[in-house]
């Protein structure tokens, strides 16, 4: 009896397995063009389970890969926002004194070697609490503003054309190319 490999819900003979790396190791030393288009041989359904269950393994280790990764990307996202975050303390620190200095010379420009003090002037601006009650008071009709937009629609142009069969001037009816799908179990599917 042949040993199996195993793990996320696939199996293999090690024999079959073999015989499947030497295979892909055999393709991966043509260039890379070549590589491209090159084809395994699978003749029977039996051969294409055993890709899809190589497929399988390669999406466990694909898994393994972007967890690891993830975990130390959160890791890597905590330590830098703890950092981060001590020096903005720095800087609101600094921006503080600074800020009440300016305030205290009563001046509205300082032009400092290091940089430039500025106070700006608050500008004044609308805020609507309920735009939808304000738009429907009649008295605020001189206050509102009506978009019209002019686009084509694109459903409506289809089904005119399956309708009628004819394709309206400026139209052009652009085929998709055709996908192929992979479907492994317990795995998202994947197009090509």
């Amino acid at each position: 009896m042949a040993e199996k490999h195993s793990g996320n819900d696939w199996w293999m003979d090690t024999e079959e397995f073999a015989g499947l790396m030497s295979e892909m190791e055999a393709q991966a030393t043509l260039p890379e063009a070549d590589a491209e288009r090159a084809l395994p041989t699978i003749q029977d359904e039996r051969k294409a389970e055993a890709h899809l269950r190589a497929m399988q393994y390669w999406q466990g280790q694909m898994d393994g890969i972007e967890n690891h990764a993830a975990a130390e990307m959160d890791r890597i996202g905590s330590w830098r926002d703890t950092e981060i975050g001590k020096l903005e303390r720095k800087q609101a620190w600094h921006t503080r004194g600074l800020k009440a200095f300016c305030w205290q010379a009563g001046a509205k420009t300082i032009k400092l070697i290091a940089g430039t003090l500025k106070r700006i002037k608050g500008r004044d601006h609308i805020e609507i609490a309920d735009e939808a009650a304000f738009v429907a008071n009649p008295a605020n009709a001189g206050l509102v503003r009506t978009k019209i937009i002019k686009e084509p629609d694109k459903k409506i142009i289809m089904a005119t054309v399956k309708a009628t069969g004819e394709i309206p001037d400026g139209v052009d009816i652009v085929t998709s190319e055709d996908a192929f799908k992979v479907v492994l179990r317990g795995q998202p599917e994947t197009e090509e």
